[in-house]
């Protein structure tokens, strides 16, 4: 009986040391994480296609409803952020009030009060989002705007928690990230 403990603690020690064990590649366990997957992907793809173009990242929505949540709006902010880390030229659509920072060329909000645009965008980055038990599927597709082309696309799958739900359930009255 022994013996059979031991060899099964061995396989089993084995098996999570090979990464058998482990979570499939494209599946994560943060928020942060699914942005940081889907930016690299995408990055990769895009470094051959996007020359001097601007990326503009747009909200995700759920792929049922195309309803806006603020698991969308705060994804956004995750993706855009790990993006621009990755490739020049990102910015993001900005519709929310808030204080702004001026500088020699003008005045950029620091929130979303008006559309700022830099420079028509060449890149548009679009993604959807299904959430189905416990899990979050996030896909991205990255369009050029010329054409109408998908020069790259990904996906990510996300555990769901607590704070994921709340983001996503804009029923409960709760505030958690404000817009």
């Amino acid at each position: 009986m022994q013996r059979l403990a031991l060899f099964l603690a061995c396989v089993g020690l084995v098996t999570l040391i090979s990464g058998c064990a482990s979570l499939p590649i494209r599946h994560t366990l943060s928020m942060e994480t699914c942005a940081d997957k889907i930016a690299a992907s995408i990055a990769r793809d895009l470094r051959k296609v996007q020359g001097e173009r601007v990326i503009r990242v747009a909200t995700p929505v759920d792929a049922v409803t195309y309803a806006q949540s603020d698991f969308g709006l705060a994804f956004q902010e995750l993706l855009t952020g790990t993006l621009a880390g990755r490739l020049p030229h990102v910015v993001d659509a900005h519709y929310r009030k808030g204080p702004g920072v001026t500088g020699k060329t003008g005045t950029s909000p620091l929130s979303r009060s008006e559309p700022v645009f830099t420079a028509p965008a060449g890149i548009v980055l679009v993604s959807t989002y299904l959430a189905s038990g416990g899990e979050v599927v996030v896909t991205t597709r990255a369009l050029d705007v010329n054409t109408r082309e998908v020069v790259a696309s990904t996906y990510a799958v996300l555990t769901r928690s607590g704070q994921v739900d709340d983001l996503l359930e804009r029923s409960k009255g709760v505030i958690v990230y404000e817009k």
